[in-house]
């Protein structure tokens, strides 16, 4: 989640369960994942007011997963990581997923405006299933396409009136193949993820989010890998935040190069067929970024533990 505030006008207070950073004057030690426990014993979801849900939240009916939501944050975004399959089924777990399209509509519902769909999983049911998944999600979305022209248009959305770019990639596709005359069906670590963002900002992004599809599945610590790519991408100007996930784990959040990584935000709305623990741990991050010296950066963040099931 992202929000884009004047800095003249007082900003908006995040809920007292939330962990709070405010910049300081030299780059802190990175959050480790287990921190929160100590205030949230048990693991135990952040309860909102009476009369609302926590986006994310929700309860499955016959026909489709439904929620209701807090007031939702000037943009949100979450990745979608499964393809979707077709109203009528069949729905299918690991190793090739298919999953029900409600849940498409059911992140819209919550408050969500985009999502990342570049997933070790996007190809699980070949370009069908891309074209599909993009037919039903009825959000933004960045990380895969129906066509190159689709793909080569940056997803730029705005934040009371601040153009804001999320783009999506992942480090591979569980061993499946991209057609090689169709790599515009979803986007893999390292071909051109710097030259979308400078894409972005010339069409007109003055805020630019990464979400990345990294990492090693059910540890807390990033992978060397994980650390590379974030020393490399936030090298330059092109980056504001960086949004990680696959690990189905909580790791930390770390500055680096004076732009904020969260490695891995664990799972929102999952079930392991064997529950370890830290799978059913997730949490959602909260961005703040204000105009400074002619651009904008991330003033302050917060982290909603969450729990999954």
């Amino acid at each position: 989640m992202y929000r884009v505030v004047d800095p003249t006008v007082p900003g908006p207070q995040t809920h007292p369960a939330a962990q709070r950073h405010e910049p300081a004057a030299s780059p802190p030690a990175p959050i480790r994942p287990g921190a929160h426990r100590a205030r949230h014993p048990g693991r135990r979801p952040w309860t909102p007011p009476s009369g609302s849900r926590a986006p994310g939240a929700g309860a499955r009916d016959r026909g489709r997963p439904t929620a209701r939501a807090a007031p939702a944050p000037a943009d949100s975004h979450r990745p979608l990581e499964t393809p979707l399959a077709p109203a009528e089924g069949p729905f299918t777990g690991f190793p090739r997923f298919a999953a029900p399209p409600q849940i498409a509509t059911a992140l819209s519902d919550v408050g969500f405006h985009s999502c990342s769909t570049a997933s070790n999983h996007v190809l699980d049911q070949g370009e069908a299933g891309v074209r599909r998944t993009l037919d039903a999600a009825g959000l933004r979305h960045s990380g895969s396409a129906r066509n190159r022209e689709e793909a080569n248009r940056p997803n730029i959305i705005e934040v009371k009136g601040v153009p804001v770019a999320h783009l999506s990639y992942s480090y591979g596709f569980g061993g499946r193949l991209r057609p090689a005359d169709k790599p515009w069906l979803a986007n893999v670590v390292g071909e051109r993820v710097l030259d979308e963002a400078r894409r972005a900002r010339r069409a007109g992004a003055e805020v630019v989010v990464l979400s990345m599809h990294w990492g090693r599945e059910h540890l807390h610590e990033p992978s060397p890998r994980q650390r590379a790519w974030a020393g490399e991408l936030t090298a330059g100007s092109s980056v504001d935040v960086i949004l990680g996930h696959h690990a189905h784990a909580v790791q930390p959040f770390e500055r680096i190069n004076g732009t904020w990584v969260v490695y891995g935000h664990g799972n929102l709305l999952a079930r392991h067929r064997i529950p370890r623990g830290t799978t059913e741990e997730g949490l959602l991050s909260w961005f703040r970024f204000v105009r400074a010296d002619g651009s904008w950066r991330s003033g302050a963040w917060a982290s909603f533990p969450r729990s999954s099931t």
